[in-house]
Parts: C-alpha cells; sequence; structure tokens
C-alpha cells in the first residue's frame, strides 16, 4: 500500500503500537524522539530505499517519530504479512536482516557522533554520509540539496544551532564546501574526510 504524505505530515508517532513498516520510495523522512526534559532530538534522517519502524520489532511499540522533510511516498508492509514471506522466501529474509544490521550500524556511528567527535568533526561526518548514500543511489556525490533544516541538523549532532551555523561558515570559508541556501557542493572531500575521521586537529574549532 502507498502513502503520500506533505512536508511535516506523520508517518507514525512515538508509543503507536507496532504494526506495519515503512519502505521510503520518494522523499526524505526525519525521525525522532524526545527526553526526559521534552526535548526533542533527532535520530536519524531516511531517504529513497530505507526502511522505517524497525526499531519497534522488539517491544511492540514505536520509540520514535516520523516526519516527512520534503513532499514523500512511503509503502506500507504488514510485519504479519512479511513474516510468513520470509519464511517462505529465505532470500527476503536475508535481505532483512542486512537491513537490520545496517540499521544498527547507523545507530552506532550516530552514537560516535555524540561521544568523542568535535562539533567540526561530526559535521564533517553528516556532510560526507548524505552523499555517500546518495551515490549509492546513483546520485551525485558532491553536489546536492539539504533536504533537512540546520535546526534538525543540530538536534541530530548535539549541537547549538548557532554551532552548526558556525561551523558550516568556517567550511565555506576553507573553502571545504560550497552553500548557497540549502544547496551544497563539496568542494574539497579529502580534507572533509580527514576531518571527519579526527586524524586531523589542527584545524580550527
Amino acid at each position: 500500500y502507498r502513502r503520500r504524505l506533505l512536508r511535516g505530515d506523520t508517518v507514525f508517532r512515538a508509543g503507536q503500537p507496532f504494526r506495519k513498516l515503512f519502505a521510503v520510495r520518494l522523499g526524505h523522512v526525519m525521525t525522532c524522539r524526545s527526553d526526559h526534559r521534552g526535548e526533542r532530538y533527532v535520530t536519524g534522517f531516511q531517504m529513497a530505499g530505507d526502511m522505517l519502524g524497525m526499531d519497534a520489532i522488539g517491544n511492540g511499540e514505536h520509540a520514535s517519530t516520523a516526519i516527512a522533510l520534503e513532499d514523500s511516498e512511503v509503502c506500507e508492509i504488514s510485519y504479519v504479512r512479511l513474516q510468513r514471506l520470509m519464511v517462505e522466501l529465505p532470500r527476503m529474509m536475508e535481505h532483512f536482516h542486512r537491513m537490520m544490521s545496517r540499521e544498527i550500524s547507523q545507530d552506532q556511528s550516530a552514537i560516535r557522533f555524540l561521544g568523542i567527535l568535535r562539533a567540526d568533526e561530526r559535521l564533517a561526518n553528516l556532510v560526507l554520509n548524505l552523499p555517500a548514500r546518495y551515490a549509492t543511489r546513483g546520485f551525485s556525490p558532491r553536489r546536492f540539496h539539504l533536504r533537512m533544516s540546520r535546526d534538525d541538523m543540530a538536534r541530530h549532532l548535539g549541537l547549538t544551532l548557532e554551532t552548526v551555523s558556525r561551523v558550516l561558515a568556517r567550511f565555506r570559508e576553507q573553502k571545504l564546501i560550497r552553500l548557497d541556501r540549502r544547496e551544497l557542493e563539496i568542494l574539497d572531500m579529502r580534507q572533509l574526510e580527514t576531518l571527519a575521521a579526527g586524524t586531523d586537529r589542527g584545524l580550527a574549532r
């Protein structure tokens, strides 16, 4: 079942019972949660080909809220039906397990963002992660449109909005990127990769 979404529409909300998985067919979606103080933080940005809702399989309810960042489309997949198909089609089960493994890996990377990395290193990781994912889908790995706001980026990286704006400005000054509103072009891939790896601590904070 295909479901169309307008920008700002909710795919599912935290606390809702888990019955379906959602495959992003078109557009971009953001998942977010709230902490004990009610402060929202962003757990991930999903694009065409990504699956939503797998974190709800364990406890039977969605732990996050998924919101469309632009006009999008998702395919709703009944989990009960999917389980039956996986029994009948072992290759589908293998594919599903690969997707779960990829999501776990992405979650571990997100934890790393909030741990040992500086602000500029966190942002460099995000700037590189997006085009890498676009490249696997046949799009340019150097020029793309940022679907998320700077506030969304800040909430994802555990930074303030002011810090994200300041670091992006520094990246422009250092000619690592070109940024016009939300149109971003990577100018120095090698330096960004060095920064993202945390091996060049010489760059100013």
